[in-house]
């Protein structure tokens, strides 16, 4: 039998309360509670304007995170909602996760063509190299999925965070960008995870225009970044990286 010390992925339920209503149960890593909340809001567009954050409270010995917001879109109807760790986020795929559907894809459009490339994939792979370094929890138990944030500007490191979720650690970089009024619109996503719809989904509420992983994507994924002009990129760190869509805003090595 394996020994009863070693370190375990850590995870715990976290409840989530918007504007005095609980919203959702988050099963995840329970450090960085501030960013996932904030990030699992404007992941999910329910807050989009840092003004609109009128108080955030951790509750860490009750496992809560109350936010309350100035407006704002309205919450969705129903019961409290509960997201396993290994789970997307994305609760509303009829409604293909609360987006408006687009007029057209960039590459249909013909609008991509005219926006400068934002990264280049030498420059993804080593932002995704630096992630990796410092997932710490990965070195200490593994079983924990990493993302990152990282800017067009070179001179700012990457906003980094890990969960046992790969949806929560996306989540997290995202919320902490946002509370640090980050220019998300020339930022990037990377993740250790596969990319899925839900994935994807979040970047759009955010306005975060390129996504890349050591990964995949899986194919909702990929018609929802292609509809909505976002770059999309796979094996990132791999010497045969791929560029699914998007690439008027990811140039080659």
């Amino acid at each position: 039998m394996g020994s009863p010390h070693l370190p375990l992925a850590p995870e715990a339920a976290v409840l989530l309360r918007v504007d005095n209503r609980d919203l959702i149960v988050l099963f995840c890593t329970p450090f960085s509670l501030d960013d996932l909340a904030v990030g699992h809001l404007v992941g999910r567009g329910l807050l989009t304007d840092r003004d609109s954050l009128a108080s955030l409270f951790v509750c860490d010995d009750r496992g809560r995170v109350d936010i309350v917001r100035f407006g704002g879109p309205s919450l969705p109807a129903g019961n409290i909602a509960v997201i396993a760790s290994g789970c997307g986020a994305g609760a509303l795929p009829g409604e293909l996760f609360g987006l408006s559907a687009p007029r057209g894809s960039a590459e249909e459009s013909g609008e991509g063509e005219s926006c400068a490339r934002l990264f280049d994939l030498s420059g993804l792979a080593d932002r995704t190299r630096e992630m990796f370094s410092r997932a710490e929890l990965y070195k200490e138990s593994g079983g924990m999925h990493c993302a990152a944030l990282a800017s067009v500007d070179s001179r700012f490191p990457a906003i980094v965070r890990e969960d046992v979720g790969r949806h929560n650690a996306v989540d997290k970089v995202i919320g902490r960008a946002f509370l640090e009024r980050a220019d998300l619109r020339r930022s990037a996503i990377l993740t250790s995870g596969r990319l899925a719809a839900d994935m994807v989904a979040k970047a759009i509420h955010a306005g975060i225009p390129v996504i890349a992983s050591r990964s995949v994507p899986t194919t909702a994924a990929f018609e929802l970044a292609k509809a909505f002009g976002i770059a999309l990129v796979g094996r990132v760190a791999s010497k045969v990286p791929e560029i699914y869509c998007g690439r008027h805003l990811v140039g080659g090595l």
